[in-house]
């Protein structure tokens, strides 16, 4: 949470330096320059960051697999041979 509060203060510190300049080379840039930014971090969220659900599931699917693999079955952290 550090790291997350020291990068809140450098972009207080230098964001408005780095609109001004961008500014400079026309008036929309800066709005251009957040817009790209704001794409990007949409395509890095859309690829690298899965839903719940997803995780659940996984998680669910490799413990039925190991189930189904070894034939026993964890039970609150008893392990019971099942009959067949």
């Amino acid at each position: 949470m550090a790291n997350m509060g020291t990068l809140l203060q450098l972009c207080f510190m230098f964001g408005p330096g780095v609109g001004a300049g961008l500014a400079e080379l026309d008036r929309r840039a800066p709005f251009w320059v957040s817009a790209g930014t704001a794409v990007l971090a949409l395509l890095i969220v859309q690829l690298y960051i899965r839903p719940p659900d997803e995780i659940f599931v996984s998680s669910e699917i490799s413990e039925i697999s190991e189930v189904a693999a070894t034939g026993e079955k964890a039970d609150e952290g008893e392990t019971v041979r099942e009959e067949a």
